[in-house]
């Protein structure tokens, strides 16, 4: 394991509250706590920004469009000389790469994937542009840190010639009092423990597939004493709350703590018509709870196996939904996967990234 001191800059789009947000700030607080000197770069702010450790030294850039950040980012990375750059998301991995090749600075760029953007890449005008950027990215890094198996498969596949110092890490899921928080008592009025719980925890954006999950409750709400809780906000909710009139859904919006409902849950989803990894699926699974999950690409698939405690349905189809549903057990007795935190552990998980750091050429 690595010992010396390393000048790290982390470059992400923004702080919003996304997995790979709450990826990153776990990461760049243990970096810290390793010793070693490291900057969180930032595009740009958001209204809704996840908090940060105050062991995080932040700096922002202050423009409206992360591709607009290349003079100011170049000129900061300049001054500040460093070891690394760890990226993540399309367009910044693009620009650390890109300036990692500037005579003026000299760094090893280390670009993470979290999502299987490759997928869009034929989508549209945006979605070629991504793509010509990303394939310079993945083609040009110094390494690769991919957070599933078969999302680096699929990426390798879409890129074509990567580079071949890659690595598949998991997520920094369980944190020091991952137990604790998720023990914590549900105080909101909406919960009800003597109905049937589903939980869904997912920013509600149509690629999610919560609406997927609505149509069936509709078809079993008759059959099923049930309440379905969507934890989560986004560009779809209103629409969403619409089509589930009527329902026994409970829409509770952002949750800071969405531990304690996963615990609760007599059965938890994630139907997403694609997904990076999923970390509140992993959440879910470590708790013990019986999960149903697409079997999308990338990580879903990959979680289950590893957990062996649910099922995946064919993404999109809301009879295999409803079939994998009715098959599955629903028990009361449950059991907290430690033996499985070693995967996701917040401190295991960045020592691996270091690791890569400073074995990589």
């Amino acid at each position: 394991m690595q010992t010396n001191k390393l000048k790290i800059v982390v470059f992400i789009p923004s702080l919003g509250r996304g997995g790979a947000e709450q990826s990153i700030i776990r990461l760049t607080s243990n970096f810290i706590k390793k010793g070693h000197e490291v900057l969180l770069v930032v595009s740009k702010k958001v209204s809704s920004e996840k908090t940060v450790p105050d062991n995080i030294n932040i700096q922002y850039l202050n423009k409206k469009r992360t591709l607009f950040s290349i003079i100011t980012l170049r000129n900061r990375l300049i001054d500040i000389q460093p070891d690394i750059v760890l990226s993540t998301l399309p367009t910044s991995n693009f620009l650390n790469v890109l300036i990692s090749k500037s005579k003026k600075v000299k760094y090893k760029a280390y670009i993470r994937e979290a999502n299987t953007n490759c997928t869009q890449w034929s989508k549209g005008l945006l979605g070629r542009v991504t793509g010509i950027l990303s394939k310079y990215a993945f083609r040009n890094a110094t390494g690769i840190i991919y957070i599933s198996n078969e999302l680096r498969d699929i990426t390798t596949k879409a890129v074509g010639n990567p580079i071949p110092n890659s690595i598949a890490i998991y997520n920094p899921i369980v944190f020091s009092n991952f137990i604790e928080k998720a023990s914590e008592k549900i105080s909101d009025p909406h919960y009800d423990p003597l109905k049937e719980t589903w939980v869904v925890g997912s920013r509600l954006e149509d690629h999610k597939g919560v609406e997927l999950l609505i149509e069936a409750v509709r078809r079993l709400k008759v059959s099923r004493n049930l309440n379905l809780y969507i934890l989560g906000t986004g560009s779809q909710k209103t629409y969403l709350e619409e089509k589930s009139r009527g329902l026994p859904i409970i829409f509770l919006d952002y949750v800071i703590n969405p531990l304690p409902w996963y615990k609760a849950a007599d059965l938890f989803f994630l139907p997403s018509y694609r997904e990076g990894l999923g970390n509140s699926l992993i959440e879910a699974q470590l708790l013990g709870i019986p999960s149903i999950a697409s079997d999308c690409p990338s990580g879903p698939k990959e979680i289950i196996q590893l957990f062996n405690n649910g099922i995946n349905f064919e993404t999109g189809n809301l009879e295999d939904l409803i079939d994998k549903i009715q098959s599955i057990e629903v028990s009361i007795e449950r059991e907290i996967q430690t033996d499985k935190f070693r995967y996701f552990n917040e401190i295991e998980v960045s020592n691996q990234y270091l690791d890569f750091f400073t074995t990589s050429d």
